[in-house]
């Protein structure tokens, strides 16, 4: 029995490559069977043509997300700034439904360069929605690095999202999944309601799309609605799914389209606490946080009257301060600060709303914080000071201010 282990010994020895190179390529298996207990995946339809194919290959390889259709050309973003600039021009906007825009004083984009170093100072991000300056989100990674999808499924997400109702029955034709999933577990039901292409939310959920399905966040699809006060596509959707609106998404969205045109109007009828009034939308912005970004001072009055926490945090720990500060309104911060906003108060970089003047090159909103005690020789977690960052944007009379 020995010499029989001791041979095999010497016979392992003498092929070890061999071994090493059988039980690497067993592990690889086992590996791959635990990942894909299905099968291997393939983003290839084998019944697509060629011009497919290639399309859905150039989908994953660009940096884009398809959800960024909801702030590109024809989406809601942009239907809500042209209700706002009616709204400037004393006009009604006859688009989709919002209501009347007669607010006088309209949000406006900050004239800074949009610095978008949240990897080296936390700045809150790019421009978003609404005009204001919104929290850096995970929109420009690939949607499907780690979702594995077919051809059909990826295309049902793009579809979705661009309302295109020919490609979404071709693809639910084909067999896509309705409940296909992307990088951050968006269905095309999210997508299509984030949107309010009703056409397209009739034929999801006949096929038996679920609008309970939730994304990473925890968002589903009455959420990607309400966050963007579609109201009438929020109702669509209870109707469409005979559900009750329990959660009060009817009041999140109406309370979201009234900040979005700058409206106090728009808000829900009565005068007392707003249910859903702190709750965030997918895209991390409680009605708070956008008024202060667009400056709406009488919003701003409203929504605290109403019951919005003055000091709420989003998931990147930014309050509506903060947002005032980063959008360059010093109206707003001011309408805050009297409110009881805590001007020490750090975002999750660090920074307070002083850092986030200096790196916008808000003096005006500088000015407001300081007067309201506003510390200049705090730093941040890179050990930036307001003075430091506003030096390393080129705005220089204001870090002689904050110095």
């Amino acid at each position: 029995m020995k010499l029989k282990n001791l041979f095999i010994i010497l016979l392992i020895l003498k092929f070890r490559k061999f071994f090493i190179l059988l039980v690497a390529a067993g592990s690889g298996a086992l590996i791959h069977y635990i990942r894909y207990p299905e099968g291997i995946p393939t983003n290839q339809d084998p019944y697509a043509s060629e011009q497919e194919i290639q399309e859905v290959q150039q989908s994953q390889s660009n940096e884009g997300d398809v959800y960024s259709s909801v702030a590109g050309k024809g989406s809601l973003y942009e239907t809500l700034q042209n209700a706002r600039e009616g709204a400037k021009t004393g006009k009604e906007y006859t688009g989709r439904d919002f209501g009347p825009v007669t607010t006088k004083k309209t949000p406006t984009q900050s004239q800074y360069q949009d610095y978008n170093n949240s990897s080296q100072s936390g700045g809150i991000g790019k421009v978003g929605s609404a005009g204001s300056r919104s929290p850096s989100g995970n929109y420009g990674s690939n949607p499907y690095a780690k979702e594995q999808s077919s051809s059909d499924d990826v295309a049902l997400l793009q579809a979705a999202a661009k309302g295109d109702k020919v490609n979404v029955d071709r693809r639910l034709s084909a067999g896509a999944k309705i409940d296909s999933r992307d990088n951050e577990r968006r269905t095309p039901l999210m997508y299509a309601s984030a949107n309010g292409f009703e056409e397209i939310i009739d034929r999801l959920v006949a096929a038996g799309a679920n609008p309970n399905f939730k994304d990473r966040a925890g968002n589903n699809a009455y959420d990607y609605a309400a966050g963007r006060g579609l109201v009438e596509t929020v109702q669509y959707l209870l109707d469409r799914n005979r559900a009750k609106d329990d959660r009060h998404y009817i009041e999140f969205a109406q309370t979201i389209r009234a900040v979005y045109a700058g409206d106090t109007s728009l808000l829900p009828a009565g005068s007392g606490k707003l249910t859903s009034v702190n709750r965030l939308n997918p895209d991390g912005q409680a009605p708070l946080h956008i008024a202060a970004g667009n400056g709406s001072i009488e919003l701003i009055n409203a929504l605290i009257k109403r019951g919005a926490e003055v000091n709420l945090a989003n998931k990147d720990e930014q309050t509506p301060l903060h947002w005032a500060a980063w959008n360059n309104q010093p109206e707003s911060a001011e309408a805050l600060l009297v409110e009881g906003a805590c001007v020490f108060q750090g975002e999750a970089a660090g920074n307070n709303a002083l850092m986030l003047a200096a790196q916008s090159g808000s003096k005006s909103v500088a000015e407001v914080l300081l007067k309201y005690g506003a510390e200049k020789g705090i730093a941040n977690k890179q050990g930036k000071t307001a003075a430091m960052q506003a030096e390393d944007r080129g705005f220089r009379d204001l870090s002689t201010i904050l110095k």
